[in-house]
């Protein structure tokens, strides 16, 4: 099979739409690989203070045991952990006491620029090996923030 030479428009816009691709994959998080300790891939055993909340066939749901769950100084209600065949493929977090907006700010800190939906209360964040998406709460001072293996 013999290569192909883009010539004049055709070549500007293959050179353009591989510069602009380029540009998304090397922002410098893309091998991010989950939440803090937690790495998709990983099995629930790494990990303390699990509870096993819900099994189905392949699925494993666990909850983070804790009381008073901070990260960073920001309260969370729920912090629960998916596995897909004892493999770590999904993190659900859920804020309280008015962490939202404190928390997409340390989001955007780690993970770089979060895309905001027309509605404003949902955002995107996606790299080669994840995605997370940030939904704030009806009164929009809470949040429920899920990241998403797209290997497992």
């Amino acid at each position: 099979m013999g290569s192909v030479i883009f010539n004049g428009r055709m070549g500007e816009l293959f050179f353009f739409l591989t510069l602009s691709l380029s540009s998304f994959v090397q922002t410098g998080n893309e091998q991010l690989n989950g939440f803090k300790e937690f790495t998709f891939g990983t099995t629930h055993e790494k990990y303390r203070n699990l509870v096993l909340e819900l099994v189905d066939g392949d699925i494993e749901l666990y909850t983070l045991n804790t009381d008073n769950l901070k990260i960073d100084g920001i309260s969370f209600s729920y912090f629960r952990l998916t596995f897909n065949k004892r493999k770590l493929s999904v993190i659900s977090i859920h804020t309280k006491n008015n962490g939202g907006s404190a928390f997409l700010k340390l989001l955007t800190k780690t993970y770089g620029e979060i895309k905001l939906a027309k509605s404003k209360k949902n955002s995107q964040w996606k790299n080669l090996k994840m995605t997370l998406i940030y939904e704030s709460s009806k009164n929009g001072k809470e949040a429920i923030v899920s990241f998403y293996s797209d290997k497992f």
